[in-house]
């Protein structure tokens, strides 16, 4: 009995040993790694296109808004345009965007407080395949002692666009 435990003891240390040369190793290795910056992914083929909604008569006001893309101040509007050429009752939203990785679209809904909003959204088109596009340079960064915060293009401008005679319709809310 006594000579398995002293047998056990001395599998349990050498075990215990190794994982902490494997921490030691791994914590080394991960220290080394550098920062390369920002990195763009994926293709961009950005388009420009117009969504137009036509505000309901009986409401008497609309917030608009949309959120952030890319975490970028640019794309998210804040202001509301006037443009002679939208039809009077409709919010035009002008969206520069990626078609190869989003595809937007409004969101018309009443808010916790009984606000209607109108809010542009969108839809990711399948991020697997993006890394699996990718993957090959993510893992060259590794090899190279880097790693890089990457990100694919979506959105790049935004504008709010809407007649002059419907201003009073809607108001710009940029609250989520």
């Amino acid at each position: 009995m006594r000579k398995i435990q002293k047998i056990l003891t001395g599998v349990f240390l050498g075990g215990v040993l190794l994982g902490g040369i494997g921490t030691g190793v791994a914590v080394v290795e991960y220290s080394s790694i550098s920062y390369a910056g920002e990195k763009i992914i994926g293709n961009e083929k950005m388009v420009t296109e117009n969504f137009d909604y036509t505000l309901d008569p009986e409401v008497k006001r609309t917030r608009v808004g949309g959120g952030w893309f890319d975490g970028l101040e640019n794309t998210r509007p804040n202001q509301i345009e006037m443009d002679q050429s939208v039809p009077e009752g409709v919010v035009r939203y002008r969206v520069t965007y990626n078609s190869d990785r989003i595809k937007p679209y409004l969101s018309f809904f009443e808010d916790s407080d009984g606000e209607n909003m109108l809010w542009l959204d969108y839809g990711y088109q399948d991020g697997f395949a993006l890394w699996m596009e990718n993957k090959d340079e993510v893992l060259r960064d590794l090899k190279q002692g880097q790693i890089a915060s990457y990100r694919t293009s979506t959105v790049s401008a935004v504008k709010i666009l809407v007649n002059p005679a419907t201003k009073d319709s809607v108001v710009l809310g940029n609250g989520g």
